[in-house]
């Protein structure tokens, strides 16, 4: 077990710091502080002795001016050496990361704007762009491919806006395991029995993306006119709507407890001081925190901010 002794490292670093209280954010691995095996939220000093199980592991330390990472060095040998490290990692240069909403491609066939990606939910949560109209014996659902093949699930949907609920992607266990989903597709369904017939033949959402079409290029097939190829005159034929329609694609996706987050949320606020939202995310390595603690893409994480933080944004 490599020991890494910080009395001696940190002397030199601002004499303030060692009156500061530090809190564990993340645990890598088994890391121990004066001898005790420490975990999420145990408070620390700048001071003691911390030891690394293996050269994987690492420790976040949160305080004073954000969160900080310590890692055993991959030979330590110079004390002034590893001194430079750490002052630096902790009395880090500024750090910037991007909080605004970053610039997305345009996909026609995404409706509710998931383009695959995997995303962090409460229990609950309501996609914002209203449903599209179904009729009578139509419905939503999600296709999950997992690695036990292809499993359907019937949507809900309240005040026209699409659920997003942790029981429909907790599937029933198999052989006593759980399937682990691959990717999800949103599809609307117009015909249920013929829907279930697909299903039956095929192995993957690829399958099913040759047979049944995108949102974007069924809705441009709407407005395409034909025309006669020797008259030139429209032909007027009637179009069946197809079995289903893929409205959009989800990666992996997670589910956390709210006020397990706003607690957790409350802690950091409470440690950092800060002013506003975009001050609180901007904090130094929280954004990697988050990511690594959560998932990245929180959806209705500004929610939160707002409503249970009661943090404003720099745009209010």
């Amino acid at each position: 077990m490599r020991r890494l002794t910080l009395v001696c490292l940190f002397q030199a670093i601002m004499t303030l710091a060692f009156s500061q209280n530090y809190y564990v954010a993340i645990v890598k691995g088994q890391v121990y502080y004066e001898n005790k095996l420490i975990e999420k939220k145990d408070k620390i000093k700048l001071k003691g002795n911390l030891k690394f199980s293996s050269s994987d592991d690492y420790v976040k330390i949160s305080g004073p001016g954000g969160i900080y990472t310590i890692k055993p060095g991959d030979d330590p040998k110079s004390q002034n050496e590893f001194l430079v490290a750490v002052r630096e990692e902790l009395f880090p240069k500024t750090r910037t990361f991007v909080t605004a909403l970053q610039g997305k491609i345009f996909d026609f066939n995404s409706y509710f704007d998931l383009m695959g990606n995997s995303t962090t939910f409460f229990e609950k949560a309501h996609l914002r762009r209203p449903v599209p109209e179904l009729k009578e014996k139509e419905e939503l659902g999600f296709l999950h491919e997992t690695n036990h093949g292809l499993y359907y699930v019937t949507a809900q949907i309240e005040d026209s806006l699409l659920v997003i609920r942790k029981k429909d992607f907790m599937l029933p266990k198999i052989k006593g395991e759980r399937p682990v989903i691959r990717q999800t597709a949103i599809v609307e369904v117009t015909d249920r029995k013929l829907w279930e017939e697909l299903l039956s033949n095929a192995e993957s959402i690829e399958d099913i993306k040759a047979v049944v079409p995108l949102y974007g290029e069924y809705f441009m097939s709407l407005g395409r006119v034909e025309t006669d190829p020797e008259t030139g005159e429209e032909i007027k034929k009637k179009k069946s709507p197809p079995t289903a329609i893929i409205l959009d694609f989800m990666g992996p996706s997670r589910f956390i407890k709210r006020r397990e987050f706003v607690k957790d949320m409350r802690f950091y606020l409470k440690l950092f001081k800060s002013p506003d939202a975009e001050a609180f995310l901007d904090t130094d390595e929280f954004m990697e925190y988050l990511d690594e603690a959560y998932g990245s893409n929180i959806f209705d994480l500004d929610d939160v901010l707002r409503n249970d933080l009661h943090l404003k944004r720099f745009y209010d």
